[in-house]
């Protein structure tokens, strides 16, 4: 399976304990946040965190 293949079965789940998209839209904050969005799949033993995905073009099944 390619990168991009994979990208998109992940995009084509949603999130739970182990999968979590987030838009990360601002540096300053994405900054600060990022520690708390890393320990929510750490604590549930591992997972995927996907930054970059706004969760509105994923509902609409926006892919790459």
């Amino acid at each position: 399976m390619t990168q991009i293949e994979e990208f998109n079965k992940w995009l084509a789940n949603p999130e739970g304990l182990h999968l979590e998209f987030k838009a990360a839209q601002s540096a300053s904050r994405h900054d600060k946040d990022l520690p708390g969005y890393c320990a929510a799949p750490a604590n549930e033993g591992g997972g995927k965190l996907i930054l970059g995905v706004d969760e509105h073009l994923k509902k609409m099944g926006v892919q790459l």
